[in-house]
C-alpha cells in the first residue's frame, strides 16, 4: 500500500518508503512529518541566502553613503564640487536609484550630493525593511520545521510503544 499525499502545506510529498502490511500508520505519519520538515527547512534556507545577498547590498550602500558624505564636505568646501566615482554611478544604475541630474563630467555640488545621499539612504532603509520581512519568513518556516520534527518524533515513539506492546502480547 502506497500513501501519496499531495499539496500539504504547498509541498508535494510521497510517502512510499514505508509501504506494505508491516508499515504502521504512525511510521507513515512520521515520514510525512519529516518530508514537511525538510520542505520548510529548504524554504528557510532560500530566504537565508536571499538575506545574505541583501546584507551585501546594504554594506555596499553604507560604504557609498560614507563616500558620498565625504564628497559633500569636499563640494561644500573650497572645491565647490566633487566627482561621482564610477563605482557609485554603476551602483545607482544597477539598483535604479535616482541621483542629481547627470553631468557629463559627473561633478556635483553640495546640494546635489545631499540629494544623492538621500537617495542612497532611502534605498538602504528599503533594504533593511526587506531583510526584516525575510527574517519573519525564516522564523515562521523554522517554527514549522520544529513542529514537524516534534510530530515525527512523537509518531515514532508511539509506533515503538505499539510494536513493543504487540511483542509482549505474543
Amino acid at each position: 500500500m502506497t500513501t501519496d499525499t499531495s499539496k500539504v502545506n504547498n509541498a508535494s510529498v510521497n510517502v512510499s518508503g514505508l509501504s506494505g502490511a508491516n508499515a504502521s500508520l504512525q511510521l507513515r505519519y512520521a515520514s510525512l512529518q519529516m518530508e514537511l520538515a525538510k520542505s520548510n527547512k529548504e524554504k528557510a534556507m532560500t530566504y537565508m541566502e536571499s538575506i545574505e545577498t541583501v546584507q551585501k547590498k546594504t554594506k555596499a550602500c553604507a560604504d557609498f553613503i560614507s563616500e558620498a558624505r565625504s564628497c559633500k564636505v569636499t563640494a561644500d568646501g573650497s572645491a565647490k564640487s566633487c566627482v561621482l566615482p564610477a563605482s557609485m554611478v554603476q551602483f545607482f544604475k544597477a539598483n535604479k536609484l535616482s541621483r542629481a541630474h547627470e553631468n557629463t563630467d559627473n561633478k556635483y555640488n553640495g546640494d546635489q550630493w545631499k540629494y544623492n545621499i538621500e537617495s542612497l539612504t532611502n534605498y538602504m532603509n528599503s533594504l533593511g525593511t526587506d531583510t526584516q520581512q525575510k527574517m519573519v519568513y525564516v522564523q515562521d518556516f523554522m517554527g514549522q520545521y520544529n513542529s514537524y520534527l516534534t510530530g515525527a518524533s512523537s509518531a515514532i515513539q508511539k509506533s515503538s510503544e505499539t510494536l513493543s506492546a504487540l511483542t509482549n502480547v505474543r
